[in-house]
């Protein structure tokens, strides 16, 4: 795998959508994705929920440009900053994937999931990805079975000295029908309301089964 890091300033998706490197982020772009991270609606689904300094946030920024196998990016859509795609190359080569939206924006998951998978699939050449959801979240989740991610179970996980649960879903280039455009997508979404009602009924059974398992460990 390509030096990432070391690529050019901004990677370009498609006209008016590209990625910004968190390598080469100014000093306004830095305090608004810190901004953004801290944020309660953001933070609450992260593995670290704890809000970070900007002395901390820095830090990162500057192991990133020693990390070849991790990788951030500003996703701008038509000049607005949409959201954070994130992107992790473990030892094994297994390929895990992130991201949030820009707190200003939520309602949009369907945009960013859209971009990152195009990027990931389409311009990467990524053959499988794998993603991590708290098992609470459900509006991810939907999104998740919307794009027809591929759940294989939930795992356990300590951070910050508690243990949390979460969804381990994951899609191949091979399931990914470059043909369909976002306003495909979108126009599917209206179509897919039983599905989405069934989904969201199956997600709800998980959730109170993960939550009562919880509950009753020592």
């Amino acid at each position: 795998m390509e030096r990432s890091n070391s690529i050019s300033n901004v990677e370009l998706v498609k006209e008016q959508i590209h990625l910004q490197n968190f390598c080469h982020l100014d000093a306004a772009q830095s305090q608004m994705i810190l901004h953004w991270r801290n944020h309660p609606n953001v933070r609450r689904w992260l593995f670290n929920q704890q809000p970070i300094s900007t002395e901390e946030h820095q830090q990162f920024l500057k192991r990133l440009q020693q990390d070849d196998r991790r990788k951030y990016w500003l996703l701008c859509v038509d000049g607005k900053e949409l959201g954070v795609l994130n992107l992790h190359q473990l030892p094994t080569g297994r390929m895990e994937w992130g991201f949030h939206l820009n707190p200003h924006e939520m309602g949009r998951g369907i945009d960013l999931m859209y971009y990152a998978l195009q990027y990931f699939f389409e311009v990467r050449k990524i053959k499988r990805i794998y993603g991590f959801v708290d098992y609470r979240n459900t509006t991810a989740l939907l999104l998740h079975d919307f794009f027809a991610l591929e759940s294989l179970g939930y795992q356990w996980k300590v951070f910050g000295g508690m243990e949390r649960c979460f969804a381990l879903r994951a899609k191949s280039a091979n399931n990914w029908d470059a043909s369909l455009s976002l306003k495909d997508w979108k126009k599917s979404l209206l179509t897919s309301k039983v599905f989405m009602s069934r989904q969201r009924q199956l997600i709800g059974r998980y959730q109170s089964s993960i939550a009562e398992l919880h509950s009753n460990r020592p």
